[in-house]
């Protein structure tokens, strides 16, 4: 018979154990609640049995109801369209010449000019040029209709006359070119009577002219303004400046072309040649407006068939490629799931136009809607694929994807 003691010291005993057991249950079921909190999300699916965050199609296989599977995502920005290889900029016939006409810089009525042994009166004319070094050959001119003694012609402090005054039909006076400033007075003096004290000298002369060739330069310069687009621009290779002269030699001075305030030419071209080329630096033209300048300093130029070609890059446009496991590919072929290619455009109001090409095959476009979806699950590869966006006009792309949908 079982003493009761013992019984009870039995009973105890196994409650202990119990409950420690308990303890240890929970411990472990704690360690392993805080291991797939913190293992992986993808590992912690792959142990509860579901789908992988991200994967593709559920590791490989169907995705499931609702699901989507992203196998692209791309950001392409701008696509650019060129539907040639050269961009004409054609100009008008420029005529651009100097021409020199004889005229009067000005002119005085009257000058004169007394001297006596005690007394002394001259006579200055005073006359501005607006450019001295556009004038050639000039010339005082007057008529003399009284004189007594010799006279000195005096221009800006150089005596350029000395001597008779030569009657009524004297010959003009040359003045040298290089004393002609903006600001000029010529002094008009007469000789002193010297031992005839007795005697006043005089002069007096009516039409009193300075006459001259003066160069016209309002016809010298052509200006010219084209637009380059920013398509153009972005793909510019090289840029040449084409034109056809006409001028005479000996006559013809040197012919100045400035594009954007640079100077990109400056000779003198030959007469005889039917086209001369001139290449221009690409990165001397802007986006938009372009002011181009033709100029000579001397003569007359006939420029004809002017033209700026722009010579553009070949354009290459952006392949984008993504990988199909088997699984994949067997899950889009049995109409499981879908292979959406989705195209997002920046602007919201323009008509979008262009090519989606996948693998090779051309899916055309043409919308106002902000994306544009196609279904290419008839055309994938097992493996790689390819995905090329083909503008009809300059596009610009906000983002391009491919997604596995069921």
């Amino acid at each position: 018979m079982v003493d009761s003691s013992s019984q009870k010291q039995y009973t105890k005993c196994s409650r202990g154990q119990a409950a420690g057991a308990a303890v240890l249950v929970a411990i472990i079921a704690g360690l392993l609640i805080m291991f797939i909190i913190m293992i992986p999300p993808s590992e912690r699916a792959k142990i509860l049995g579901d789908p992988v965050p991200g994967s593709s199609a559920n590791g490989g296989g169907v995705v499931p109801v609702g699901a989507i599977s992203t196998l692209l995502i791309q950001h392409p920005g701008r696509i650019d369209y060129l539907v040639q290889k050269e961009i004409e900029h054609p100009l008008p016939v420029i005529n651009i010449q100097t021409t020199e006409e004889a005229g009067i810089i000005s002119e005085k009525s009257v000058v004169s000019s007394k001297r006596g042994i005690l007394s002394e009166k001259s006579s200055e004319f005073s006359f501005p040029v607006i450019s001295p070094a556009d004038v050639r050959n000039p010339l005082l001119t007057f008529r003399v209709t009284e004189q007594v003694g010799d006279l000195h012609v005096i221009m800006n402090g150089e005596e350029i006359y000395s001597g008779p005054a030569g009657g009524s039909q004297m010959r003009p006076v040359i003045i040298p070119s290089g004393l002609l400033h903006t600001d000029n007075t010529i002094i008009f003096k007469v000789s002193s009577p010297g031992l005839a004290f007795w005697r006043t000298n005089s002069f007096v002369a009516e039409n009193v002219k300075v006459v001259a060739d003066t160069l016209n330069r309002e016809a010298q310069v052509a200006r010219h303004v084209f637009l380059v687009s920013e398509t153009e621009k972005q793909n510019l290779e090289r840029v040449q400046l084409k034109f056809h002269p006409e001028c005479r030699y000996g006559e013809a001075g040197s012919l100045h072309i400035l594009l954007n305030n640079k100077e990109v030419y400056s000779a003198t071209p030959d007469c005889e040649l039917s086209l001369v080329p001139i290449e221009l630096a690409a990165s001397d033209l802007f986006t938009g407006e372009n002011r181009i300048e033709f100029k000579t300093d001397k003569g007359t130029y006939l420029l004809s068939a002017v033209t700026i070609v722009s010579k553009l890059k070949e354009v290459s446009y952006p392949t984008y490629y993504f990988e199909l496991s088997e699984e994949q590919y067997d899950a889009i072929k049995s109409h499981k799931n879908d292979l959406k290619i989705t195209v997002a455009f920046t602007d919201v109001t323009d008509v979008r136009e262009g090519q989606i090409i996948f693998n090779g095959v051309n899916r055309d476009f043409s919308t106002r809607s902000p994306t544009v979806a196609l279904d290419v699950g008839a055309d994938i590869e097992k493996g790689s694929n390819s995905v090329v966006i083909k503008p009809r006009r300059t596009l610009d792309v906000r983002e391009i994807r491919a997604d596995i949908v069921n």
